[in-house]
């Protein structure tokens, strides 16, 4: 990555063994390549989140390969997407704006 990046978060439902959420975040690892990074993962609150960073020019390419790693069965079914939307030049604050499942509202770190 080489300018300025966006973070995209990968979500399912915590209720899988930790050695099944490992594997999501492994397998997500796998196919990062040089088209985004990913920065670990949190576990808790009724979900289970994987942290991917991508230079802003690259995200949809990004949402894109995630969305075909789900439809493919690499990772479980059940996955939501978030891309933050920064509100400030710095970065320090942001919503996220959900892009997966076509039709999600909302986009959350925590189940509500």
């Amino acid at each position: 990555m080489t300018g300025t990046t966006t973070q995209i978060v990968a979500q399912w439902p915590d209720n899988a063994d930790l050695d099944a959420l490992f594997a999501i975040e492994e397998a997500i690892i796998e196919a990062e390549g040089d088209l985004f990074e990913v920065d670990g993962h949190d576990v808790g609150s009724g979900t289970f989140n994987v942290f991917i960073y991508a230079d802003d020019g690259a995200v949809d390419s990004v949402v894109i390969k995630l969305i075909q790693l789900h439809d493919d069965g690499k990772i479980p079914r059940g996955m939501k997407l978030g891309v933050a939307n920064y509100s400030d030049a710095e970065r320090t604050d942001w919503t996220f704006r959900p892009v997966y499942p076509a039709g999600l509202k909302t986009f959350e770190l925590m189940e509500p």
